[in-house]
């Protein structure tokens, strides 16, 4: 519910393991308000996971965060100057509910984010 109107996506194509999808942020979205006021900041927490609802979408699936094997936060993202953030995701099923992934975010073609864990 927190990340409800917070983005929407834009395009996004699935060729076998891998994902990738734009989506546009929403500047005037109320986390932006507490985080924080004055110089919006999107929170990692809400970027992981942006990505992982993207790979449930177009996967049909209801995974979760397991295990975060790596989390790299690269570069700050500011709503107002960068509305348009584009995912990687490339995932390996280990079974039948769980998966090995990575998720990189890219703004302006510059990664801002990167994840690699285990999703079930």
């Amino acid at each position: 519910m927190l990340l409800q109107g917070l983005y929407t996506i834009e395009d996004s194509t699935q060729v076998d393991h891998k994902i990738t999808a734009r989506i546009k942020l929403d500047p005037n979205h109320p986390i932006f308000e507490g985080h924080f006021p004055q110089q919006p900041v999107l929170p990692g927490v809400c970027t992981t996971q942006i990505g992982i609802n993207i790979l449930n979408k177009l996967l049909s699936t209801h995974f979760q965060l397991k295990d975060g094997k790596q989390f790299k936060f690269l570069e700050v993202v500011d709503p107002n100057q960068s509305e348009y953030l584009d995912f990687e995701i490339t995932y390996d099923y280990l079974n039948t509910s769980t998966v090995k992934t990575s998720i990189i975010a890219s703004k302006e073609q510059k990664v801002c984010f990167k994840f690699k864990g285990i999703l079930s």
